[in-house]
């Protein structure tokens, strides 16, 4: 499960993803290193689904509805326990000299 923005900054429809810091694509992540403000971020993969989440008060709540639904509980606790790993080696990472 993959969480981006599609938002209309004034010029229609565009993708907004900050899921990954630029620092990753050393690594071969996908990242948006420079933006134009027009053009779509590059996306890890290719959405499947996508809901509206049009209401900020309850954004979170619905979107975790979703994912409780398309996931059992043990593959949403190896989602969290990802981005946590991943999380934590872009701290690790950024402390080096």
């Amino acid at each position: 499960m993959h969480n981006f923005l599609t938002c209309d900054v004034g010029h229609g429809d565009i993708v907004i993803d900050i899921t990954f810091p630029v620092s990753l694509g050393d690594y071969g992540f996908p990242v948006t290193a420079h933006w134009d403000g027009k053009s779509d971020f590059k996306l890890c993969c290719t959405p499947q689904a996508r809901i509206a989440l049009d209401d900020p008060d309850s954004a979170d709540k619905r979107k975790r509805a979703w994912l409780g639904a398309l996931n059992t509980e043990q593959g949403l606790r190896i989602r969290e326990a990802g981005i946590q790993e991943m999380m934590a080696y872009i701290h690790h990472d950024q402390q080096q000299p």
